[in-house]
């Protein structure tokens, strides 16, 4: 599997190892795409669920019911929304693991056929990423 932190820091130099080993360096943007929309998603979730800790605790030391009733179902909303947006993370980190997934040894038409497979490292900045 791919470093995301070295996709997002080195985007070429990753599509260049990739092209070098002849292989389609369209992924890479791909991965971006989705660990921006990944991160956007992530920042609504985390916006939400601030706002809903802060309600909460407002409402307990809220007085009135009718008040207090309706903020309990304003968060309910706000409750099915970050369920909603937990949902299309998690949809989001799939596509984004499945695209990340760089397999060490390709699948063999004939499994017992041996191959030699290299592994090879791409160094950059001291940081080490096997692909």
């Amino acid at each position: 599997m791919l470093d995301i932190n070295l996709i997002r820091e080195h985007p070429d130099l990753v599509r260049k190892a990739l092209r070098d080993r002849q292989m389609d360096p369209a992924p890479v943007d791909e991965i971006l795409a989705l660990d921006e929309r990944r991160r956007a998603l992530l920042s609504k979730v985390e916006a939400l669920k601030a706002e809903r800790n802060a309600v909460s605790k407002e409402i307990g030391r809220m007085k009135d019911p009718a008040e207090r009733q309706s903020k309990i179902e304003a968060m309910r909303i706000v409750g099915d929304q970050i369920a909603e947006l937990d949902k299309q993370v998690a949809e989001v980190e799939e596509q984004l693991n499945h695209c990340r997934h760089h397999p060490e040894h390709p699948v063999r038409a004939h499994p017992h056929r041996q191959r030699r497979i290299r592994k090879y490292r791409l160094t950059h900045g001291g940081r080490t990423a096997q692909i």
